[in-house]
C-alpha cells in the first residue's frame, strides 16, 4: 500500500493552540512599587509610551507652557527606564486626583496602608490612691468607674481604614487600565490585596 505525505496547510497550521503569553505575570501592587522603586520612572527620561508622550514629555510640555521658553540641556535625569515602567506612571497620572496620589505614595515607599485590622479603642480603669477613682451622686455614693481609652481612637482607624479603601480602588482602576493596555513585559494581575480585612472574622495578615 503506497502512502502520500501531503503538505500541511496553512489553515491548519493555524489551528494549532495559540502562542503562548510568555509575558511575566505581577500583582499590580508589586508592577508599581518596581516602577518607581526600582525604575524612578518618576524621575528618569523614560521613552515615549504607546498613548503619546511619556510621563516624562508631559512634564517638559508643561515646563515649556510655564516658562515660554524651551530650555536646551544635555542633563539627564537617570537612565532610560523600561517602556512598561512609563506606561505604569502615566496610567497612574492619569487616574488623577487623590487616586493619583495615593498610588504615587504608596508605590514610592513600598509600604501597604494599614487596614488596623482588630484595632478599637480599649476602655481601662483609673487607679486613684485608694483603689478605682468613681464617679459619685450628691450624697458622694459611688456610682461609676472612671475609666480612660487606651490604643487609637476611632476617628483614627476610619481615617486609617478609608485610606486603605481608596488605595485599593485605585490600584484595581490602575490595574483594569493596564490590562486594556497590554504591557510588553508583564502580565498585570490583582490586586490581591483584600479589599475590606478589617471586615473579615479572621486576620489572614497574621502567620500561623
Amino acid at each position: 500500500m503506497a502512502y502520500i505525505n501531503l503538505p500541511l496547510k496553512l489553515s491548519e497550521l493555524s489551528n494549532h493552540p495559540s502562542k503562548m503569553d510568555r509575558r511575566q505575570p505581577i500583582d499590580i501592587a508589586d508592577l508599581v512599587e518596581w516602577a518607581y522603586q526600582v525604575q524612578k520612572v518618576d524621575l528618569a527620561d523614560g521613552p515615549v509610551s504607546s498613548q503619546g508622550y511619556g510621563a516624562t514629555g508631559v512634564a517638559r510640555v508643561e515646563q515649556v507652557g510655564a516658562l515660554g521658553i524651551r530650555v536646551d540641556s544635555f542633563m539627564n535625569l537617570g537612565a532610560p527606564v523600561h517602556p512598561d515602567a512609563d506606561e505604569v506612571h502615566s496610567a497612574v497620572l492619569r487616574l488623577g486626583g487623590w487616586k493619583t496620589g495615593c498610588v504615587l505614595e504608596f508605590g514610592r515607599s513600598g509600604l501597604v496602608p494599614d487596614p488596623m485590622v482588630g484595632k478599637e479603642p480599649r476602655a481601662r480603669p483609673v487607679m486613684g490612691r485608694t483603689g478605682y477613682r468613681m464617679l459619685r451622686d450628691h450624697n458622694r455614693n459611688p456610682i461609676a468607674c472612671v475609666i480612660t481609652w487606651d490604643g487609637p481612637d476611632w476617628r483614627e482607624i476610619e481615617f486609617a481604614r478609608t485610606k486603605y479603601a481608596f488605595w485599593h480602588q485605585a490600584l484595581s482602576e490602575l490595574s483594569d487600565s493596564l490590562r486594556r493596555i497590554r504591557l510588553s513585559s508583564y502580565l498585570v494581575t490583582g490586586p490581591s490585596a483584600i479589599p475590606r480585612p478589617w471586615e473579615r472574622r479572621i486576620d489572614n495578615t497574621q502567620k500561623p
